[in-house]
């Protein structure tokens, strides 16, 4: 007699799923948790990167929320996209809309402010 019970067929499926999920989640590394090794740049990048810092956590500002939560777990923390649909609360679909727009709309603010448009091509310069 064949069981009806459908939890003995949908752990057996969905286990190996989530351990996948569980040691992807665990190889993850923040991007504030990465080491990088500035000692053999010039004191102008290492300025010019320090202006774009600052530039961007002024800018930030100016987002939406949900666009600015997206940007700073995508960037800052480096979340895979379900996560930080975790994070704002929607579907990772709309997750990923919000950082494209978050990050299309600080695309157009370095456009239109000189210093950090400035402070970006130098930077590609000298890299």
């Amino acid at each position: 007699m064949v069981s009806r019970d459908p939890w003995p067929i949908l752990v057996h499926l969905l286990r190996p799923l989530c351990a996948r999920r569980v040691t992807w989640a665990r190889k993850e590394l923040p991007i504030g948790d990465v080491p990088i090794d500035s000692s053999g740049d010039s004191i102008d990048l290492q300025m010019n990167r320090q202006v774009l810092i600052d530039w961007m956590v002024r800018r930030l500002v100016d987002l939406p929320e949900q666009q600015r939560l997206a940007v700073d777990f995508r960037y800052r923390w480096g979340w895979p996209y379900w996560a930080i649909a975790a994070g704002i609360g929607t579907s990772e679909p709309t997750a990923r809309v919000h950082l494209t727009r978050g990050v299309r709309r600080l695309r157009q603010f370095a456009m239109t402010d000189s210093l950090a448009s400035t402070a970006w091509n130098t930077a590609e310069l000298v890299e």
